[in-house]
């Protein structure tokens, strides 16, 4: 059994504990349990208690080994992300449809060759750009939570019949990352990261 803990910095021991049980309960049925837990950085601080509690059993069981995800970091990470929604393997749009995301929202130039990973260049400065203008250090991770969020708005907002490439410029990135709140993101994850730092 597969179970997947989003936020688990979030679990309390007794959560946890409870974790335990099931996980205890299962194993004398002969089901095994795995547990994924993703969440924020302080989710180490816990696995850190933990062991100063000699709780080996629960990270053996929930934590045993730790995988670190970053966010867009240059280029490449873009172009990666982008062509996934450009392919219907990687991203079929809707379901069963054998098309992707970029071929449902922009169909006929889609068939004439345009892509959304062509957009690559346009999104990572985009993005740079409006973290200059809040001072981010640009060698920081661009979050996949307004990465996919300007995506979003591009297909929606952009997506059209017609067979000409959609006319997507830096005043239109722009202008998207102020209506997906962009700065507010960033800004709300900075006075947060300046919380759990007292």
């Amino acid at each position: 059994i597969l179970l997947i803990v989003d936020e688990a910095q979030n679990l309390s021991s007794r959560q946890l504990g409870h974790l335990m049980h099931l996980h205890n309960a299962l194993e004398d049925r002969g089901f095994l349990l795995y547990t994924y837990q993703f969440g924020q950085p302080q989710l180490l601080h816990r696995k850190s208690a933990l062991r100063d509690a000699n709780k080996d059993q629960m990270i053996a069981r929930f934590m045993a080994a730790e995988y670190e995800f970053h966010g867009i970091r240059d280029n490449d990470d873009v172009r990666f992300a982008l062509t996934r929604y450009d392919d219907p393997s990687s991203s079929e749009y809707p379901e069963g449809s054998g098309r992707s995301y970029t071929e449902h929202f922009f169909p006929n130039a889609y068939r004439k060759g345009w892509r959304l990973s062509q957009l690559t260049d346009l999104v990572f400065n985009g993005f740079q750009r409006a973290r200059a203008q809040l001072q981010i250090d640009r060698g920081a991770d661009i979050p996949m939570a307004p990465f996919t969020a300007l995506v979003d708005a591009i297909l929606l907002e952009q997506g059209s019949e017609s067979s000409r490439p959609p006319r997507i410029d830096e005043a239109a990135i722009e202008k998207l990352l102020e209506e997906v709140q962009y700065e507010g993101y960033e800004l709300a994850l900075m006075a947060s990261r300046a919380g759990a730092s007292k």
